[in-house]
């Protein structure tokens, strides 16, 4: 993995090379300014460091398609600041640290945008903070309806606390956008395809107590009692440690294997339940189980072994990665080609890359308007004006955003773990009649 940080961060450098000659183009302006992204992802947690990898790849393949474009209009890409809002020992991201991020970028005068993060329970922490700087943030993997309900959802979130600067009027539009759908879609989506197609018709249902993982529990639970299952049992995953979480997961694994569920949820993320298929199959328990997007990763199926990665399904946001455009696929295959090759694109490098390419394309918009002038905040609103409105084609194909900041794309994907790798079983559309938020 060490290798891949380095093409990630070689990158930017190898294309200013490249493009050098672009610098020269931009003379004609009178004055050119330069302008930064800012990422933040649990890169120092091992069970996402893969996900992670790949999101700062979809950000320096953007960086790579816009800046000669960028250039025609006086507009220079400075490096990216890369962050980690992983915990100090690895087993988990820190909102803290999060919050901390949000601070950096927003400290940096060139930084016009924010892509990140990977967890819904980070951007609850951060995204307060880059409302009140006026930073646009547009996250390839959020997920929780918290972050753009208008109101509080399931107790939580909501405009007041969420996007304090927009609820009071100081700035007009919200600053925090997704290029990926909601869990409000994702859990009915995996109720329904549990029942229509695993003929599933009692679940066991377990969450980590994460922002992510209780909310989409949640959700699952509620649609699959709606549509007419049975839900037979409940189990919390503690994952304040790694004793903790094992403990707990076994505890959850006996029982949920004594209630006999046709299926077992689980609402976790990849750190934080990779022991409990293991643990459920030495409880005599091997039946399915599904859980969402954050689990979709080739560490989750390591750290859970053989033995554990059998018979497991989960979701996934968006379109799949072998329908990305075929103007994304080869840029990848240009730039990242031993990681396009293993573990290859991941679920959240085309949304990445959709998210910068959008901030990018509203820079350029702003500039081209001359409206990229003055002080770093008045910059940063301007972008987020061309944001909130913008139509844009890029690696999953048409995206715009609703007035909350959700994309309008209800696209998902069930997958499944075949010969040790995740395959994708099925393009889903969301049901009909629920909101994202």
């Amino acid at each position: 993995m060490k290798r891949l940080a380095y093409l990630a961060a070689a990158v930017p450098m190898l294309l200013s090379g490249i493009l050098a000659g672009n610098v020269f183009a931009a003379k004609s302006h009178t004055k050119t300014i330069t302008v930064q992204l800012c990422t933040s992802t649990p890169y120092g947690v091992p069970g996402t460091k893969t996900q992670s990898q790949g999101i700062r790849n979809g950000v320096a393949l953007a960086i790579a398609q816009y800046r000669s474009k960028l250039l025609k209009v006086g507009v220079k890409i400075g490096p990216t600041i890369t962050m980690d809002d992983a915990k100090a020992d690895g087993s988990n991201y820190d909102p803290n640290v999060e919050h901390a991020n949000a601070l950096r970028c927003l400290a940096a005068n060139h930084a016009m945008g924010y892509v990140g993060p990977l967890n819904s329970g980070a951007a609850l922490a951060g995204e307060p903070v880059l409302n009140r700087g006026h930073m646009v943030e547009i996250s390839p993997a959020n997920t929780n309806p918290e972050l753009t309900s208008v109101r509080p959802y399931q107790g939580a979130g909501g405009r007041a606390s969420q996007e304090p600067a927009t609820y009071s009027g100081a700035i007009p539009w919200v600053t925090y956008y997704r290029t990926v759908t909601t869990d409000a879609l994702q859990g009915p989506t995996g109720a329904a395809y549990a029942k229509g197609t695993l003929h599933a018709k009692t679940f066991y249902l377990v969450d980590d107590k994460t922002t992510y993982g209780a909310g989409l529990a949640t959700t699952f639970g509620a649609y699959a009692k709606k549509i007419g299952m049975k839900q037979v049992g409940v189990g919390h995953i503690d994952s304040s440690s790694t004793a903790a979480e094992a403990q707990t997961s076994q505890a959850i694994a006996a029982k949920a294997a004594g209630a006999h569920p046709d299926m077992v949820y689980c609402g976790c993320n990849p750190q934080t339940s990779s022991g409990l298929p293991k643990d459920l199959r030495n409880a005599g328990y091997m039946k399915p189980v599904m859980g969402g997007d954050g689990l979709v990763t080739p560490d989750w199926i390591t750290l859970s072994g053989t033995r554990g990665a059998f018979n497991n399904y989960a979701t996934s946001v968006g379109k799949p990665a072998s329908e990305a455009s075929k103007a994304f696929i080869r840029l990848y295959k240009r730039y990242f080609p031993t990681f396009y090759a293993s573990p290859g694109i991941q679920a959240y490098d085309a949304p990445s890359f959709d998210a910068a390419g959008i901030i990018l394309t509203a820079i350029y918009d702003a500039a081209k308007a001359h409206q990229l002038t003055g002080t770093a905040t008045h910059m940063r609103t301007m972008v987020v004006k061309y944001v909130h409105s913008i139509k844009y084609h890029g690696a999953l194909g048409l995206t715009t955003f609703d007035k909350n900041g959700d994309t309008s794309n209800r696209i998902l994907t069930m997958n499944a773990v075949k010969g040790g790798k995740w395959i994708l079983l099925k393009v889903l559309t969301a049901p009909s009649g629920i909101s994202p938020t």
